[in-house]
């Protein structure tokens, strides 16, 4: 390894008029460039192509890699992450072996910290995962964690389902993990991917708390209730979450005809045992005429009523519970969340553990 001194001081030079020279404000010193020459080597006489799939998984990562715990050389400098400017790979005769070279810019983890009067407050966040029965898995498993990398959630009105991505932590591990016992030789290992999977509850809570102490109950609130649609094992973990509506999207809807309905009874014969609530907008019903229920699914339904009778359908929290609004327009009455767009978008980067 390689490293080289700042990159040059960061210094403006303002001119003026009338004077020699230029006026030099000292801003920072510059990063470290830090050059890396290495090679990978395989004990058999094949070619290292696992192994090289890693490294490049890492190169092409876009975010700092924290190298803090791995080098004392590194920390002599105050380096604690790095980020990968450039690599390069040379071809060998060698069979077995591939070397390959880097260069990293040093990097300063920063955190945006939000003032509230005299005091600095912090964003946090608790996500709970409960786990549904489904194979071997019993179901009823939770885990709690409250560090994440990311978590975006979209709320929209124009569209059935709302979303929540969120990313994990690089370094995780998931006490309890039901999954089958591993052999002995393994027991101290951590198991690979997640024991999260496709159908599992999810709740989030995000909110602010004082700097310095641990987040209250109620400094954080419910901002998405759901399941998980998808889980991406790579490191770091990616949850794909939607809310009710993915439960609707798998209910049969059972086909029926009308010779004269209205908009609360059809609703109310769609939802008839999934036990999901539901509110009419402006609690006004409809008249329908005559109507035929004729799509597969519950959800598949709803937006053929929105494509045929212009009706919206969406979940909101209302009271930390979601329930299923359907109407001609969005409500804006006392007991709804009042907001000027209909499309809210919340990316945050939380504390990681």
């Amino acid at each position: 390894m390689c490293l080289h001194g700042h990159t040059g001081e960061n210094i403006v030079q303002t001119a003026l008029q009338g004077r020699n020279g230029t006026i030099k404000e000292y801003i920072s010193d510059g990063d470290y460039q830090v050059e890396i020459a290495a090679a990978i080597t395989s004990e058999k006489d094949d070619y290292t192509k696992e192994e090289l799939k890693k490294l490049m998984g890492m190169l092409q990562t876009n975010e700092s890699i924290d190298v803090a715990a791995n080098n004392d050389f590194l920390n002599l400098f105050g380096i604690s992450n790095l980020i990968v400017k450039s690599y390069g790979f040379n071809q060998e005769t060698h069979s077995n072996r591939q070397t390959f070279t880097v260069c990293c810019l040093s990097d300063l983890p920063y955190e945006i910290k939000l003032k509230h009067g005299e005091a600095m407050l912090k964003l946090g966040c608790e996500v709970t995962i409960t786990s549904v029965a489904s194979g071997n898995d019993k179901g009823g498993q939770v885990w709690v964690f409250d560090a994440l990398s990311s978590c975006v959630i979209v709320e929209d009105t124009g569209s059935l389902t709302d979303t929540c991505v969120i990313e994990l932590p690089k370094k995780i591990s998931w006490e309890g993990d039901p999954r089958k016992d591993k052999e002995a030789k393994d027991a101290d290992k951590p198991l690979e991917g997640t024991p999260i999977k496709r159908g599992d509850q999810i709740t989030v809570r995000l909110g602010y708390f004082t700097e310095g102490s641990k987040p209250k109950d109620d400094d954080l609130k419910v901002r998405f209730s759901g399941y998980v649609r998808n889980v991406d094992t790579k490191v770091p973990v990616r949850i794909e979450c939607e809310d009710g509506m993915f439960l609707l999207k798998q209910k049969p809807a059972k086909q029926k005809g009308f010779k004269e309905t209205t908009l609360k009874e059809v609703i109310s014969f769609l939802l008839e045992g999934t036990g999901v609530e539901y509110k009419l907008i402006d609690d006004k019903d409809i008249p329908l005429g005559p109507y035929s229920i004729t799509k597969s699914t519950v959800a598949e339904e709803l937006n053929e009523l929105k494509r045929e009778k212009s009706f919206m359908a969406y979940f909101r929290l209302i009271n930390n519970k979601p329930v299923l609004y359907v109407g001609l327009h969005y409500p804006f009455d006392s007991s709804i969340p009042k907001t000027k767009n209909h499309l809210c978008t919340a990316k945050t980067s939380l504390p990681k553990s």
